[in-house]
Order: C-alpha cells, then structure tokens, then sequence
C-alpha cells in the first residue's frame, strides 16, 4: 500500500488512515464534523496527493484533447481551465477530468483510480499525433484550501494577490524559491484554491499553511469531511456516483462539462440526440432522510434501491450526515418521470431490507452565495 508524502506529518497530527485503492490517506483526525464545519465556517487544508496528475505536450496538445473531450480546450488562454469527461462511441463516461492551462502544457488533474485507464486512452488515440504524455503523480505534492477565509490565508503565506476568478483558472507563483501553481476550485461549495508543488517542498509548504491557518480557524481536513462537503455540494464522483453505464446529463453535466458548439467527439453524436430529444430516463438528485425516532443515525448505503410506494425508482450511489442540515443525506439516480416536487420516498437497505423515508430534492443540499 502506498503512503503520501506527507504521511508522518498526518500521523503526527493525529491522523486516523484508511486504505483508498492502493493509498492510505487520512480518514480524519479526530472529529470529521469539525473539520466540516472548519471549511464552511472558517478553513480546512487537504492532502490530495493521491489524486493523479498527467502533464500533456506538444505542438498538437489542444487538437488532440479537443477530439477526445467533452469540453472545449481550444477557447482556453494562458491560466484558463475547464472540467470534462471522456466518452466511449455510445456517449457513455469513461472518465472525468479537469484540464489546466499552463504555459506551453496542459495539467490533467483525476481521481486516481481512472488515472492508469486515461492514460491507456490517451495513448491509444494520441498514435495519429505529437502529444507527449507525462505521469507527475509521484513527483508532484497536491495540496488544497478551502473555506471563506482561504483567500486572505494563502495570500498571507504566499505574499501574493489571488482573485477570485473563474473555477480552474490557474497562476504560477514563486514560493521559497520554488515555482508552484495555484488553481481556482469550488470543489467543497466554497471558495478554494489547489496548490500544485514539488515533492520535495510539500512538507514545507504544508506546515507554513497550518502554521499561518492557526490565526484563521483552520484545521487539518480527512477523507470523510471532504466526502461529506462534495456530496453537501451535489458533485458526483467518478468510481461511485458515475460509471461507464452513466450518460454526463443524467449526472447533470450538461453546463459544467459539455460544450453543444465545439464540434466532434468521442460520443458527440449521443449528447447531441439527448440534448435534441431529452431521452436521458433518469437524474442525479439528493435525498435527505426524513427526522424521526426511526431514522436518527441511519445513513443510506451505495446500491440501497429507492421505491415510491411498491416502485422501484432509483438507487443510492453515496451518502453522508451533513452537520449543516444535522440530517443523513445522499445523491442517487431516480427515474425521470417519477420526479415532482417534495417527492416522498423510501430507501431499502441492500444489507438488511429496513426501510427509511426520505425526501428527494433538488441539488445542492448547500450553496454559498458568493459576491
């Protein structure tokens, strides 16, 4: 099993590991609801070094991705970025990913348990082209912030201004020497930035973070927070909440991830019909477990099947407690034409069969307004 970089300087702090695929990584370091509620109250930093990283080159770099993707690399400058999936001929997803811009490269950022196939994929239709494909998983020290004071934080370590500007947008900056990027991400709900470093500086720059953080409220944040923020924030994950069975609209992609206008693609011509037609059978939606003697502290489980009344109308994909709403929520696909209004379900376990009521909703279970 591997460990991160940073792994003693976790287990000094405290931290509690579990293994996610082949990492151990933090699992929380003593009170996950604290670290929770660190980052939408104040700030928490994160270790996603398990997370892969694949730097593309070349002279044909956007060409090559722009026939791939969903999204559109051509229309990004220097510092822009975008979030896209990669489809198989049927429209289906075979992987998500977000795309930095970067001097003369772009940065791949992607759950890392997709990262061996993307690349397989990459390599396969690059044959007819001039990009170079580069692994900097095991090179490189990923790091995020996030939460309302993460701004004026990081520019106090970094003594630099960061705007607060468009999601994946990226800057490079001189820290102890040493050139690091800094991207725009709203992966929590709330204001963040994630910072690319070299290894060997990963240390250093995490503890000049917590150190500085101290007069900010922030904590060191774990797998089971983070987990709990995302699906707080209704983000699908790849691996658990989309498959190579899920079409980016019912995931409700269509804005974040798809591009109607940039011409073709893998799978372009199924996005094409569904957004023509609407023929997408099932959404992506949230559900929050009903209050009650009966349901306090049950959480619904991945592959739990949702019924209205004797119906089966859907699945859950994952869930969390959420200390903003003091309730068990989840994400889950539920049948398109049973959707209305404050519909009323009930979860069954696939464990044991008990049963729960829930209301499904809308997402996000939690958005911040920002100015």
């Amino acid at each position: 099993m591997k460990t991160l970089p940073l792994h003693d300087i976790h287990r000094a702090l405290g931290a509690h590991f579990q293994q996610i695929l082949d990492w151990e990584v933090p699992l929380h370091y003593g009170d996950s609801r604290e670290e929770h509620l660190a980052i939408r109250k104040k700030a928490g930093i994160v270790d996603l070094s398990y997370r892969g990283l694949i730097r593309i080159t070349g002279s044909d770099r956007a060409k090559f991705l722009q026939g791939l993707i969903t999204n559109d690399v051509m229309k990004l400058t220097e510092g822009q970025g975008l979030y896209a999936a990669i489809l198989n001929p049927k429209g289906r997803m075979l992987a998500d990913l977000k795309i930095y811009t970067i001097h003369d490269a772009f940065l791949v950022d992607l759950d890392r348990e997709i990262t061996d196939k993307t690349v397989q994929i990459l390599n396969r239709y690059k044959l007819i082209s001039k990009a170079m494909l580069e692994d900097l998983t095991d090179s490189s020290v990923h790091l995020a912030v996030y939460g309302p004071s993460a701004h004026s934080l990081l520019e106090k370590v970094l003594g630099t201004t960061l705007t607060k500007s468009l999601e994946f947008s990226s800057i490079s900056v001189q820290w102890r020497s040493q050139q690091i990027y800094v991207i725009q991400s709203m992966y929590t709900g709330e204001q963040g930035y994630e910072l690319l470093v070299p290894a060997q500086q990963g240390v250093a720059l995490w503890k000049e973070i917590l150190d500085e953080g101290s007069g900010f409220g922030m904590k060191p944040v774990g797998w089971e927070a983070l987990e709990g923020l995302r699906i707080e924030a209704g983000i699908p994950r790849y691996g658990i909440d989309m498959d190579e069975n899920t079409f980016p609209p019912e995931a409700g992609l269509e804005e974040k991830a798809i591009s109607y206008t940039k011409g073709c693609y893998v799978g372009q011509e199924t996005i094409a019909r569904i957004k023509t037609y609407g023929q997408v059978h099932r959404k992506l939606l949230g559900l929050i477990l009903q209050e009650g003697p009966s349901t306090m502290g049950i959480s619904p489980h991945r592959d739990d099947k949702v019924f209205k009344d004797e119906e089966e109308i859907g699945m859950v994909t994952s869930s969390a407690y959420s200390p903003m709403l003091n309730r068990n929520i989840a994400l889950g696909y539920i049948r398109r034409k049973i959707i209305q209004p404050d519909l009323q379900v009930t979860v069954v376990s696939s464990k044991d069969g008990a049963k729960t009521s829930a209301k499904v909703m809308d997402l996000p279970f939690y958005k911040r307004d920002f100015v």
